[in-house]
């Protein structure tokens, strides 16, 4: 702290704080803040979904009542309806074909008596007194229709219409059912000769009888082959219309529904509380074990809390017959790419976990989407590009088609209910890509979030801002992409984000386009003009740089973790050189004003790049660029850096510090190597 002058003596004064006691109470302010988060998250999920429930609470229904208004199912069910099974057995009975089998003695029998019928006729003829005869015979034919027999001149073409008429009723089948028998004696009455047709009458019998065994093992196996017939009713459909008279099946079914009765329904509201509860309860757990961070920051959670609602409003507003396409995987998705897969995994999974309420437990929609979630879970971590986010949506809506076809067939579901299903899954995952496509953008630039799409984006050098340092600073411009080859290869070396640590590095240094000319990888021809100036007004142009950045990086909407970086990758640097320089003008002059303002580096990416920055201009001076001296400034820089207590607030390891050394030396082995000289070559 710089001293204050007082009638000739220089006081300081040193404030200190309680570090324990500042913990103490960072710490409990913190843990106030997630409680509270956390209790207002689980409220309005929990009001979201038992609110649902309430709407079914009805009167009792009785026999003989006409409904109101529509009965619509609060939850999915699937049972087996033996009414309708036995309706269908009574229709096969009804309209089961009767076995008749055919019997020939009948036949020989009509035969032998319609010959000897006619054999008898002729006899008859031959006799003078043929009435007599013929009453004798009892052939129960009128007089006038055994004139006409004894009249013909051929008793024997007769005879053989006759037969040939018995034939072709007998290959046709006579039941023995007085029906049957009419119908065939009327269809030779209109058609044939009326003395056949008499004929016929007198000596016609079935010939096809009625079989009960045959019958009955017919009917047997038809009705063995009745399956159960399995009715399916998903939340939201309509099992009554407003104005139905209701019968015992219909209250039957309003039980199956649990749309019955006060009693029914509170089991069930209570029922979808209980499991709420419990899934609250291990939401708490987990999210205060493993995703605290994510709770207290405030970006995080409000982005959090605005997708669940987007999920949420979107599950209530869906008819649920519809609910298939409701893109669920856009949870998934969205959070994934904002905020890694651990977050979105566990998150996702409890949020469909509550969602699984709304939807009446249905088991179908739930394997369809666990698995989809799984798909999606996995591949946020391959989106680079907006394209891979519509690859991915897709990709999600023919998993799910499979899904669904595959739960169809085992079921045994129906062809159109299949085809309707399939073609909503898939068209949820596409929406699930469009959704996320086009709300991305909103979460990045309301809650200040970086994702690696925009790290992509900022990382072209078409940038308007890299355009403009590549124009008015160029040396800043290819030291900046030196030390971007250096962070980034030191960084994913050590685990850390390498994608973002390049990125950052292209604009770390932008704050020095404001004076270009006063930083030495700019100055042309030898002019240095702090030469000219003082020691402390060089040290303040110098050190503006980085607030000139964090200034510049706003007007072009640069994410705050990059223009964090603006002002950490000097920390707390001495500026020994102005410092000297000043001592010898000033000996009374503070260190304490020769360094940069801070903060200090507080991730590992932002200690890697002030490494990086400092080693990249001092090797830049070695006249000497070979491995083992590039390695001995490296170490000692660093050792520097260590002493300063310049890394105190980053959390690199020793270990990751020797990595980041033999990194360093590799990568800029690779750019100082020596050439081959050619004969005319001096140097």
């Amino acid at each position: 702290m710089k001293p204050i002058n007082i009638l000739g003596k220089k006081i300081s004064i040193k404030i200190e704080e309680n570090k324990e006691e500042v913990k103490k109470c960072n710490y409990t302010s913190q843990d106030r803040a997630v409680n509270i988060r956390l209790i207002f998250l689980l409220i309005f999920i929990g009001l979201s979904v038992i609110s649902s429930k309430l709407a079914y609470v009805e009167d009792i229904y009785k026999v003989g009542t006409v409904l109101r208004k529509d009965i619509i199912a609060p939850t999915s069910i699937s049972y087996i309806d033996n009414s309708k099974k036995r309706e269908l057995i009574d229709k096969l009975i009804s309209e089961v074909d009767v076995v008749y089998i055919r019997d020939e003695n009948i036949e020989k029998e009509v035969y032998d008596k319609i010959n000897l019928f006619f054999k008898d006729l002729k006899i008859a003829r031959e006799n003078t007194n043929y009435e007599e005869y013929l009453q004798r015979l009892e052939l129960k034919l009128n007089q006038e229709d055994v004139k006409r027999i004894l009249d013909n001149k051929s008793i024997d073409k007769v005879r053989k219409e006759v037969i040939k008429t018995v034939e072709e009723i007998y290959d046709l089948g006579l039941r023995d059912n007085t029906e049957d028998m009419n119908s065939s004696l009327n269809e030779l009455k209109l058609t044939g000769d009326n003395l056949v047709y008499s004929i016929v009458q007198r000596f016609l019998k079935p010939n096809a009888l009625y079989n009960y065994e045959r019958t009955e093992d017919e009917l047997k196996k038809k009705i063995a082959n009745v399956e159960d017939i399995r009715i399916s009713i998903s939340a939201g459909d309509i099992v009554l219309k407003a104005g139905t008279r209701l019968t015992e099946a219909d209250i039957d079914l309003l039980k199956k529904i649990g749309v019955y009765s006060l009693v029914d329904n509170a089991r069930i509201f209570v029922g979808n509380l209980l499991y709420i509860l419990v899934i609250s309860g291990l939401f708490w757990i987990t999210m205060k074990k493993l995703l605290v961070k994510y709770v207290i920051n405030k970006k995080h959670y409000y982005a959090t809390l605005v997708a669940i609602l987007l999920l949420l409003a979107g599950v209530r507003l869906v008819n649920l017959r519809f609910i298939s396409i409701l893109p669920f995987e856009f949870l998934t998705i969205i959070l994934g790419i904002l905020f890694g897969q651990l977050y979105s995994g566990i998150i996702s999974s409890f949020i469909f976990m509550y969602v699984m309420s709304l939807v009446g437990f249905n088991s179908n929609i739930f394997l369809v989407i666990v698995v989809s979630m799984i798909f999606a879970i996995y591949s946020t971590n391959r989106i680079k590009t907006r394209a891979d986010i519509v690859n991915i949506g897709i990709h999600i809506g023919l998993l799910k088609m499979l899904v669904g076809i595959s739960i169809a067939w085992i079921n045994k579901l129906a062809f159109i209910d299949t085809v309707f299903s399939m073609a909503q899954f898939f068209l949820s995952g596409i929406l699930a890509g469009m959704l996320v496509i086009a709300l991305l953008p909103y979460f990045e630039n309301s809650f200040n979030i970086l994702t690696k799409m925009k790290l992509v984006e900022l990382g072209d050098l078409s940038h308007p801002l890299l355009k403009r340092m590549s124009i008015e600073a160029p040396g800043t411009f290819q030291h900046s992409m030196l030390v971007a080859t250096l962070s980034e290869q030191a960084a994913e070396a050590i685990g850390a984000d390498s994608i973002f640590t390049r990125v950052a590095c292209y604009y770390h240094d932008v704050g020095k386009m404001k004076r270009p000319n006063f930083y030495v990888e700019n100055q042309k021809g030898g002019i240095n003009p702090h030469d000219k100036l003082s020691p402390n007004l060089s040290t303040l142009i110098i050190k503006s740089h980085t607030k000139d950045g964090q200034e510049m990086g706003k007007e072009f909407k640069i994410p705050k973790e990059i223009r964090d970086i603006m002002a950490e990758h000097q920390g707390t640097t001495f500026l020994a050189y102005f410092y000297n320089k000043a001592k010898k003008e000033d000996s009374t002059v503070e260190a304490s004003d020769f360094r940069y303002d801070g903060p200090k580096p507080k991730t590992k990416e932002s200690a890697v790049i002030m490494l990086a920055d400092s080693i990249e201009a001092a090797v830049r001076t070695l006249e000497d660029k070979d491995p083992v001296s590039v390695e001995k400034m490296i170490r000692k820089l660093i050792a520097a850096k260590i002493d300063d207590e310049q890394l105190s607030d980053a959390d690199l390891t020793l270990k990751e510090i020797e990595i980041i050394i033999k990194t360093f030396v590799k990568v800029l082995g690779g750019v100082y190597h020596n050439r081959i000289k050619y004969p005319d070559q001096k140097k």
